[in-house]
């Protein structure tokens, strides 16, 4: 076996059985802890898998990660605040990482078209879910914040394959699809219905986003177009 393997299968039993215990059980506790174990290793299976070496911004990603995870274990009062601090880090980092790509980039005539769709398409959703937390919550005007870096992460990286289709990009706009469904479907559960499936689908695409993380990076080491990226 190779020495990778045995954390990314971790990984995998991880999601499995917080779907079991979330879904037959209603425990939440066990939930929790299951999902604060996703990045650690998911982190184990990338650093293996890329030589034991890893860049000053994948480190900060794996860290604000893990603790936008953990914030309900080390403070269940400030859980809330943490977690969308510490996702605006890491979307904004990727919104930096996506643009340094998308600057080389030309926009040619035949990639108008689904450019617009994809920046309406994101700002309506944007819009859409936003609506659902006014007047609902103390916090609106760090979700704004948080929607708008969200958005302009997203329409960056799916611009990025529009002009240039390639499986780094793929693998980029897969994972910013999991971390939408996951915000999406957090704010369905707390501000629309308390669902298990909202909660199911939730955890679960959260937890896949990391993994398409770390197949993103370890696909960048291989592209020379992405290389300078390391050395910003």
């Amino acid at each position: 076996m190779q020495p990778n393997k045995p954390s990314l299968y971790l990984f995998f039993a991880t999601i499995f059985f917080s779907i079991v215990f979330e879904s037959f059980f209603g425990n939440h506790d066990i939930t929790i802890y299951l999902r604060s174990l996703a990045i650690p290793l998911i982190f184990i299976y990338f650093l293996i898998s890329n030589n034991y070496k890893i860049s000053w911004y994948q480190s900060i990603l794996f860290f604000f990660c893990f603790m936008g995870d953990v914030m309900n274990i080390l403070n269940p009062v400030y859980a809330s605040y943490g977690s969308i601090f510490s996702f605006i880090t890491v979307y904004s980092l990727f919104f930096w990482i996506f643009y340094n790509v998308f600057k080389r980039s030309k926009i040619k005539k035949k990639d108008m078209a689904p450019v617009l769709m994809v920046l309406v398409f994101i700002v309506f959703l944007t819009l859409s879910v936003l609506n659902l937390t006014v007047n609902k919550n103390d916090k609106f005007d760090l979700y704004i914040l948080y929607g708008i870096v969200m958005s302009a992460m997203s329409i960056c990286c799916f611009i990025n394959y529009i002009l240039r289709p390639t499986v780094v990009n793929l693998f980029a706009m897969i994972m910013v699809i999991c971390f939408l469904l996951s915000d999406i479907f957090f704010v369905f559960n707390k501000y629309s219905h308390e669902l298990l499936i909202f909660r199911l689908i939730r955890n679960t695409t959260q937890s896949l986003a990391y993994y398409f993380m770390a197949r993103y990076f370890l696909l960048l080491k291989n592209n020379k177009r992405y290389n300078k990226l390391n050395h910003n």
